[in-house]
Formats: structure tokens, C-alpha cells, sequence
């Protein structure tokens, strides 16, 4: 499968390459999930989970484009987990602060995703089974983590 988004067209896509005759076929594709940042893929070739930023639906391309020539982004944005092979969400984090962007959720020990923010932080995410504790945790200039598995 290859991976591919497009900020302004809008959406994320997953498509299909045939490698023997090189024929690409559109497997799914998510209109409503919008970003500028890479993706991250992990897990066993049957079980792929695609992890990117989800810029918030309601933030238009004015938003991003008035934050970039002031250099001050305001839109919010969550992290989303999705099956690879559907394109389907398994898991999304709160919307927090706008990430740098084109950057990379960065894999962490533990399942942690870290993503750098615009004003000095990062936002550290640890995806947990539905009605657990969890969550982001925010880096300040010191490290806060109340886990007790590290």
C-alpha cells in the first residue's frame, strides 16, 4: 500500500500498487481527515496502523494561510490511529494546539507518540484500551508523567 495526502485537494488515501503489471488502484480514501505532517505506519505487515495528524475539519485554508504570515498557527489538530488496510479510525487523541508543520509523529517507548509544537512544547500521546487512563501529556520544560510502566 502507499500512503498519500494533499492539504488543499483535501484528504488521505490508500492505494494499492500492483506490483507485477503496476497498476495503482484507490483502496480507500478519507475525505474529512485533513494534514501537513508525514505518516508514521507500525505494527505486523496484517495489523497496520497509519498515525498522522488530523487537522481540525472546521479550520479553513484562510486559517492556515493568515497563521503562516504571522507566523502564529491557532488551528487545533488531534493525532488519529487508523486501520491501513481500511483507512478506518481505531483511536483519536483531543484536539490540542497546531503541531510544527510536515513534522513526523515520532515513536516512543511504550506506544508514545511525540509531536513538536509551534511554541516549544511536545505534545506526548499514549493511545490506551476505551475507558482507561491516558492520553496526552504535555513537556513544559519538564517532564511530566504520572505512568507506572516506565
Amino acid at each position: 500500500m502507499i500512503y498519500a495526502q494533499d492539504y488543499f485537494v483535501g484528504g488521505v488515501f490508500g492505494i494499492k500498487l500492483n506490483q507485477k503489471t503496476g497498476a495503482m488502484k484507490v483502496v480507500w480514501s478519507r475525505p474529512d481527515w485533513r494534514n501537513s505532517d508525514y505518516f508514521t505506519l507500525v505494527g505486523p505487515t496484517d495489523e497496520r496502523v497509519l498515525i498522522s495528524q488530523y487537522i481540525d475539519p472546521n479550520t479553513t485554508f484562510a486559517d492556515v494561510a493568515q497563521g503562516l504570515a504571522a507566523n502564529q498557527l491557532t488551528y487545533t489538530e488531534s493525532v488519529l490511529w487508523a486501520n491501513a488496510a481500511t483507512g478506518t479510525t481505531i483511536a483519536q487523541s483531543q484536539y490540542n494546539p497546531a503541531t510544527a508543520l510536515g513534522s513526523l509523529p515520532n515513536m516512543g517507548y511504550g506506544g508514545r507518540i511525540y509531536m513538536m509544537g509551534n511554541q516549544g512544547s511536545v505534545y506526548i500521546y499514549k493511545p490506551v484500551p476505551a475507558g482507561g487512563e491516558g492520553g496526552r501529556k504535555h513537556h513544559d520544560g519538564k517532564y511530566h508523567d504520572d505512568d507506572d510502566d516506565d
